[in-house]
């Protein structure tokens, strides 16, 4: 049972870092299998001790043709809530598994940054030589008091 007890102060970081790379490389073995484009959401929220993060979900079908949905990343958020740091947080999240020419939709909320964002990521895509379009849709309702 040697694995079985930590023998030094990062054992535990060690065993965490091992596992999160093993699921990252599996990940991408799903992500070039799948049937579909592989599509996201993202959003940036703060915690009560105010540290912002953004998070990541990806969403695709599978060999079987079963739909499949993950959180692809969550990062601590630094800096301004801008468009183009989303952008930039969002590659830096997919750059480990080689899924440009795999990207679909996007789905996020209204906020105006986030149309900012994916300005960013249509650039920065079509730069990559993606086929990529930007078609940016918003439905907002609206509700009063009466």
């Amino acid at each position: 049972m040697p694995r079985a007890l930590p023998s030094s102060g990062t054992t535990i970081t060690n065993w965490i870092l091992d596992q999160f790379h093993r699921s990252q490389q599996d990940l991408n073995r799903m992500f070039k299998c799948s049937k579909s484009k592989v599509h996201f959401t993202f959003d940036i929220w703060t915690s009560p001790n105010y540290r912002a993060f953004h998070g990541g979900v990806a969403q695709w079908l599978d060999p079987n043709y079963k739909l499949q949905s993950t959180v692809i990343g969550m990062r601590r958020f630094h800096g301004q809530h801008s468009g183009e740091n989303q952008a930039n947080i969002f590659f830096n999240i997919i750059q480990p598994y080689d899924i440009i020419e795999k990207i679909g939709y996007f789905t996020l909320d209204n906020a105006s940054n986030n149309g900012t964002a994916m300005q960013y990521i249509s650039q920065r895509l079509t730069e990559l030589d993606s086929d990529f379009v930007l078609i940016l849709l918003s439905t907002c309702y609206a509700a009063s008091a009466t």
